[in-house]
């Protein structure tokens, strides 16, 4: 049995939108096309099983949540279009607006929502955001528009978990799940979303087109979105540069400064709420050991030079899930100062040293260049503290398919 770590790092990133023909702001205008340099395909778009960050940026295009959050990260109507919160904060009623219609043509309403609940809720259909929903009692519409939510205990957590694109709750078509099934229900991503999908040219092409019966006035702007894989980073620069996409959002770190420096391409940076963090499985032996997982993930790990030498002072070091300026974070980098004397001390208390080294493998993709760079500093930093690892480096589809099968 192997022993390993699935990657992805312990860093809260400072955004990067690299995008061209950069201008003043101006009124928005409707049409034209998007074209966006994907570093990788999807598994599928099955909002609650379809794993990945591509996944996370198709899904509020094609879907809508009962709330959602702003730019002010406040949770504000979506296709709720209100909602009283009862009985101390155990009951939420939510009021839907009228007339919504699912890309197939069948209704968002109350019973449609219940029925995606019921789904989220089976344990059977092993959605990934089951898990922050366990609050959920009963689910009950009380007529075509008005669906009642009651929780088994109150909670802050609630609204939020809903409103969350990348851990929310997309509602799907009832309809569409029945036609496709489970199996194929991700080649056939049927929600209420502002566009709808048009092509899908795997590992080449993702085509999404306006849906023009969308519910909210005026939106969305743009009559198609292009979604070109581009796997290798410089290719997606090139590209970049040539005019050939206008908006890429992950390249070589080293290639920054110098698109910076290109007049018709302009990069914007701001803080992200993204986090990038290092999992151990702590179903499998030495990582069920809590003493393991803070010599290897805490103070066997330099944060400090994984930013500043792996992201070229791009992201700052993150001892949380939770990155500044989102609800809950805690500034906890004290508790893990690099030390690989605490790391070998931990070690030898949970039976390794020279003679019995430990052993094991840290698993990573290729679709964010960034990743096996920060792998291979991991591996160098944990040596150290007397750590033999091995980084795989795989394709981001066999990366996914791993995690999900808990290999």
């Amino acid at each position: 049995m192997k022993r390993q770590v699935g990657c992805v790092f312990l860093m809260s990133f400072v955004t990067l939108l690299v995008l061209t023909g950069v201008a003043a702001p101006q009124q928005p205008k409707s049409g034209g096309t998007l074209k966006i340099a994907f570093e990788s395909d999807v598994p599928g778009m099955d909002p609650h099983t379809s794993l990945g960050v591509q996944v996370q940026v198709l899904i509020p295009n094609l879907f809508n949540t009962l709330v959602t959050i702003n730019e002010n990260l406040e949770v504000v109507p979506d296709l709720a279009k209100s909602w009283e919160v009862k009985d101390g904060g155990k009951t939420y009623i939510f009021h839907l607006h009228k007339g919504v219609k699912f890309h197939d043509g069948t209704d968002c309403d109350a019973a449609a929502v219940k029925w995606n609940f019921d789904r989220l809720l089976n344990p059977e259909e092993k959605v990934l955001t089951a898990a922050f929903f366990t609050m959920v009692k009963s689910v009950e519409p009380l007529d075509a528009h008005t669906l009642k939510i009651t929780l088994q205990y109150p909670t802050e957590t609630f609204l939020p978990a809903l409103a969350n694109y990348r851990k929310g709750f997309p509602i799907v078509s009832p309809t569409a799940y029945k036609t496709w099934g489970k199996q194929d229900l991700p080649t056939h991503p049927t929600g209420t979303g502002p566009f709808k999908l048009a092509k899908w040219e795997q590992n080449a092409l993702i085509l999404l087109e306006r849906n023009e019966h969308y519910f909210k006035a005026g939106l969305p702007y743009l009559d198609k979105i292009e979604f070109r894989i581009m796997k290798d980073g410089v290719t997606r620069a090139t590209a970049l540069r040539a005019g050939e996409v206008d908006f890429v959002n992950l390249v070589p770190v080293e290639h920054v400064e110098r698109l910076a420096r290109d007049p018709k391409v302009g990069v914007l940076r701001g803080p992200e709420t993204a986090t990038i963090f290092l999992v151990a499985n702590h179903g499998r032996k030495p990582f069920d050991d809590v003493r393991v997982r803070k010599a290897t993930i805490g103070y066997g790990i330099d944060r400090q030079v994984i930013a500043k030498s792996g992201l070229l002072g791009l992201a700052s070091p993150l001892v949380s899930f939770v990155p500044q300026g989102t609800m809950g974070h805690k500034d906890f980098q004290e508790m893990y100062p690099y030390s690989p004397e605490k790391a070998k001390a931990l070690l030898k208390e949970a039976g390794f040293d020279e003679r019995n080294p430990l052993k094991y493998t840290i698993m990573t993709h290729s679709a964010n260049p960034v990743l096996p760079t920060i792998a291979t500093i991991i591996k160098t930093q944990l040596a150290n503290s007397g750590v033999q690892v091995n980084v795989e480096v795989l394709d981001r589809p066999v990366f996914l398919k791993r995690i999900r099968e808990h290999d």
